[in-house]
């Protein structure tokens, strides 16, 4: 297992997010929040003004 920074600008990595966030959050929560592809990537790139963010992504057999 790796973990790396993650890269917001990163289509595939953010992609490969997407389908860990929505397998994650179905088996997690009663009823999951249905997002869609555009709608996740616009939630992970929002930073709010005058705030950093850093984030990191657990790579295991070259996905996350």
């Amino acid at each position: 297992m790796d973990i790396i920074p993650l890269d917001r600008d990163d289509d595939v990595m953010l992609k490969g997010l997407f389908g860990v966030a929505i397998r994650s959050e179905a088996v997690s929560r009663v009823q999951p929040v249905r997002r869609t592809e555009d709608e996740f990537l616009k939630m992970v790139r929002f930073t709010f003004p005058g705030e950093r963010e850093e984030g990191a992504v657990a790579i295991v057999d070259g996905s996350p």
